[in-house]
């Protein structure tokens, strides 16, 4: 495709989107910790998208393009700056890889961007490297959704990179530690179509890398995607609804290290607890609100220190509640393949 097409049908998606409005309802969160408010000053948000830890701090990135190193406990904002270019848009993604360093998806701008993460306050961080370009080839993108990791042997260096996007190319692109292309898999198109693996958004991707398996949100198909870390599929989880079973616009996933992970719902409001591993939904967190312990269009979460750390996107803040206890696995336990391995270890 030339240039002025891939250049087209990115503004048609990105004004097209694909959310819609559904409810459901549950208990409030049992908060451990709850931060965050409107407004563009350190530890304030404007409805934020993206979020991770480095074992100490929380990392957000609001739609004023601002990145934030945030205290887990407090919300104190220890640094803070502007993404170089955002005219375009923002990103929606933030990543720390096995190296330490600070994985952007520059979601509108086709391209990673790599930090350190030396930042303060007003003070931004070293640009290490930038890769990526407008385009449905190998090594481009359109939008960029998320960035995840396979780790060497080792656990400091990067074995392979997985980066997911949507607009037309709808994939995750796979790279190695020094930026260059291996493969890609999945295609957009139909979720009821058993001929390809189809993506219609994949928001975001863990690695499990004691079971080499990828845990994928498939947004706008409203299921989770399990494969295997060359790209193979291993099982969808869930189907459109807000009932037992079901997902609605789920877009951050983090694992708990058990085979199980937290599933943020878009569309339900609601945090689900999967068993990757069997393919079954163990529980929900949450209701829609705005009150304490409820949610509105959570984005993203991730898991520190025995918390689940929500970002709470359409109410400016993050909270956080305690994680499940892990669950115990009985020999022969049914996997939803009905192979009895319970997922690949």
């Amino acid at each position: 495709m030339v240039f002025g097409s891939v250049a087209a049908l990115a503004a048609t998606v990105a004004l097209s989107g694909c959310r819609e409005k559904v409810r459901a309802e549950g208990a409030p969160l049992q908060t451990v910790a709850k931060f965050g408010e409107v407004g563009v000053n350190p530890g304030q948000f404007t409805y934020p998208r993206a979020l991770t830890n480095d074992g100490q701090s929380l990392w957000v990135i609001d739609k004023s393009a601002r990145v934030q190193r945030l205290d887990p406990g407090t919300g104190e904002s220890s640094a803070l700056w502007t993404m170089p270019d955002w005219a375009m848009g923002k990103p929606c993604g933030v990543s720390i890889g096995p190296d330490g360093l600070l994985y952007i998806p520059d979601t509108h701008y086709f391209r990673v961007m790599v930090y350190r993460r030396d930042a303060g306050i007003r003070k931004p961080p070293e640009l290490v490297a930038s890769f990526g370009s407008l385009g449905e080839g190998p090594g481009q993108f359109m939008y960029l959704t998320d960035v995840a990791f396979l780790p060497t042997p080792d656990g400091k260096g990067i074995e392979r990179m997985y980066v997911g996007e949507y607009g037309g190319n709808d994939r995750i692109s796979v790279f190695d530690g020094a930026y260059r292309f291996l493969f890609s898999f999945g295609v957009n198109g139909e979720a009821d179509d058993e001929s390809k693996i189809h993506f219609s958004r994949p928001q975001s991707i863990e690695v499990d890398a004691d079971r080499r398996l990828l845990v994928v949100t498939d947004a706008c198909h409203h299921r989770v995607g399990v494969f295997d870390v060359d790209g193979r599929l291993v099982r969808w989880i869930g189907r459109p609804g807000s009932g037992a079973g079901e997902f609605a616009y789920p877009y951050g996933v983090a694992l708990l290290g058990d085979g199980t992970a937290m599933v943020t719902e878009f569309g339900n409001h609601r945090v689900s607890h999967v068993d990757y591993e069997t393919g079954t939904i163990l529980g929900t967190y949450g209701r829609p609100g705005r009150g304490p312990g409820e949610l509105t269009n959570p984005w993203a979460v991730t898991v520190l220190d025995g918390k689940v750390f929500v970002l709470d996107s359409g109410n400016d803040r993050v909270q956080a509640f305690a994680a499940p206890k892990p669950i115990r696995r009985e020999a022969g336990v049914r996997a939803a393949d009905g192979s009895g391995r319970g997922g690949p270890r």
